[in-house]
Order: structure tokens, then C-alpha cells, then sequence
């Protein structure tokens, strides 16, 4: 249910690495740092910066860090669009004669994917205000091998499985994205930014033992990180940097009606 990153450096741990979005973690909150809840847009991502080695005062722990920059947005209007999609067409299978001798009726296979990423950035007062937005939604759908739907689902009179050969089980993630960043030049020394990101998540079907009337979904009802940002280079030597965020989780897991 969550994106675990299974990083390594050392001889330490996977879970002293951790992923950030500018400079704060997103790790899931009830879990360790290499696990969130949250996925980073790259359409809305200036850089990524991967620190294995320097152990900042800042970091928890050892691990790899890696931190995603979102765009500040500029001076002339720029957008981006990104979009990758593909079915079952797109995907071979080793479901051979023998296979199917042996009481194997159907294979895992891709049911859909696709992700669209879309961006847009520019001026609210040049020189001084810029804002830079993006969207993206992301799905994954998978059958499940041998398993299909209940023909007695619902029937309070049948308490036994009967699979229907024609409507195939399957598991699904859903995650969209909306984010957004505000990016204020006060002066020459003092530079603030406020970004926001809210991310929800539908995950159906965790077990492919069991049927899809009985099986777990997982639902990211409240997933956001709201930051504030404040840098002022002093002197050539010296910057102030200060930040602040807050971080919010809601998940629950309900049956599948």
C-alpha cells in the first residue's frame, strides 16, 4: 500500500533511507523513512538532489536521501504535458497448452496502465511573484491468475464460492496529484515560497486468495504536504534558510460493497 524505496549504503539499513520534497520527508507516518504514502511529480520537479554520503545534521539517520525541488516558475509562461497509457494488448504471456492441462485457466496479465502529467508556470508580477502548478493521475490495474468474480456475491441464500469465468478478479492503484507553488522575491535578500501538494490513493484488491466481494480497499482519503520557505543570502558566506511544513494522513479500509 505504500512506495518503498529499497535503497542501501554502507552496510545500513532500507529503512534509514528516506525520500523528501523540498527538503521535508513524506514518509508514511506510521511507518520508516524508505516508505510513503506520497508520490513526487516529476512534471512539477526542478531537480533531485541524492545525498549518500554527507550525513547532515539534519538527517535521522545514514541512509540515501533523495530530495525533489519543485519548479518555481519564471518570468515567460512555460507548460509541459507528459502521458504514457497501455492494455493487455501490449503484454505477451507463457499461458501454454500445458499450463492449462494443468487446471490453470487464466495468467496474470495487465489490465491498464497510464500515467498524465500536465504543467504550467509563469509570472503574477515579474520580476518579483511567479506561481507554478501541476497535475498528474496515475493507475495500475493487474488481473489476478484463477480468480474471478462470486456468482453467488449478494445471494444471502448461498454461503459458497461459484467463480463467473467471464468477469475476471483484478487489483488497482489510483493515485492523483494537484500541487501548487508560490514563489515571492520580497528583495534582493529575502526570498519566500509556499508550495502545496494533495494527493489521494484508492488501492482495491491486496489478496489473490480471495474474491473481489470480499476483498480490502484502502482508501488515502487526506494525503497532503503544505510548506513554507524562507531563504535570505546575508553575505557571500553566510545564508539564513528556515522552513516549515505540515503533513496529514487519512486511511481507511473498507469492503468492497
Amino acid at each position: 500500500l505504500r512506495l518503498a524505496n529499497a535503497f542501501t549504503i554502507h552496510g545500513g539499513r532500507t529503512s534509514d533511507s528516506n525520500i523528501q520534497i523540498d527538503g521535508f520527508q513524506i514518509r508514511n507516518i506510521g511507518s520508516f523513512g524508505n516508505l510513503t504514502n506520497m508520490f513526487p511529480d516529476m512534471g512539477a520537479t526542478q531537480e533531485m538532489t541524492i545525498d549518500y554520503a554527507a550525513g547532515m545534521a539534519d538527517a535521522a539517520t545514514g541512509g540515501v536521501k533523495i530530495n525533489y525541488i519543485p519548479r518555481e516558475g519564471g518570468n515567460t509562461v512555460r507548460g509541459s504535458f507528459f502521458a504514457t497509457g497501455v492494455n493487455s494488448s501490449f503484454q505477451a504471456d507463457n499461458f501454454s497448452d500445458e499450463l492449462r492441462a494443468r487446471g490453470l485457466t487464466q495468467v496474470n496479465s495487465l489490465k491498464k496502465a497510464y500515467d498524465i502529467n500536465g504543467s504550467v508556470g509563469g509570472p503574477i508580477v515579474r520580476d518579483k511573484l511567479w506561481y507554478f502548478a501541476s497535475a498528474r493521475r496515475q493507475v495500475n490495474d493487474t488481473y489476478f491468475a484463477g480468480l474471478y468474480a462470486n456468482l453467488n456475491a449478494g445471494d444471502p441464500t448461498k454461503w459458497t464460492y461459484e467463480p463467473d469465468l467471464s468477469q475476471q478478479a483484478d487489483t488497482f492503484i489510483i493515485q492523483p496529484d494537484v500541487n501548487g507553488r508560490v514563489t515571492w522575491q520580497a528583495n534582493e535578500k529575502n526570498k519566500f515560497g509556499f508550495f502545496y501538494t494533495h494527493q489521494l490513493r484508492d488501492v482495491f484488491g491486496d489478496r489473490a486468495s480471495v474474491s473481489p466481494e470480499s476483498a480490502n480497499e484502502f482508501k488515502l482519503t487526506t494525503g497532503y504536504l503544505a510548506s513554507a520557505t524562507w531563504s535570505s543570502p546575508l553575505t557571500s558566506r553566510l545564508l539564513l534558510d528556515a522552513r516549515l511544513a505540515t503533513h496529514g494522513e487519512s486511511l481507511y479500509n473498507s469492503q468492497w460493497p
